[in-house]
């Protein structure tokens, strides 16, 4: 299989997500908050019969203002070691082999939400490191 790199974006912040992560990407499905959500986390929804928490995007990558729950068109269904994560997604740009692109580390390890880019036609993407990002937040 060859490795490729989604290239998405949520508001005016372009991103990027390893495809062997992703498990599936979903119409908007109906989120709810739940009362004491954990900080990091804008809702959860229900996926295949388990509840699935969708990750606060808008704090990863310093979007003004709160989540919305059914704010994004589109949810990623992300893997991660802890379990599934949904992902906010309003518009899928494409995918792409990583080789066709370059991967370089920014001066600042908080810049556009991570420190590592995955560069693709003259456009630097923040790759984020979904893993770390989860495992940072309280439980």
């Amino acid at each position: 299989m060859i490795d490729k790199v989604a290239l998405l974006s949520l508001g005016d912040k372009v991103f990027a997500l390893p495809v062997a992560a992703i498990d599936h990407i979903l119409d908007g499905p109906r989120s709810f908050r739940l009362p004491f959500m954990p900080e990091g986390y804008s809702g959860v929804f229900v996926y295949h019969d388990e509840v699935i928490p969708t990750l606060d995007l808008n704090r990863v990558l310093d979007i003004p203002g709160t989540a919305e729950p059914d704010r994004s068109p589109l949810t990623v269904i992300y893997g991660c070691e802890s379990g599934l994560v949904g992902l906010p997604v309003d518009i899928v740009l494409r995918v792409v082999d990583r080789g066709k692109g370059s991967e370089d580390v920014g001066e600042n390890k908080d810049d556009q939400g991570g420190p590592r880019h995955f560069v693709y036609e003259e456009t630097r993407y923040p790759l984020l490191d979904i893993e770390a990002h989860v495992a940072s937040l309280p439980r």
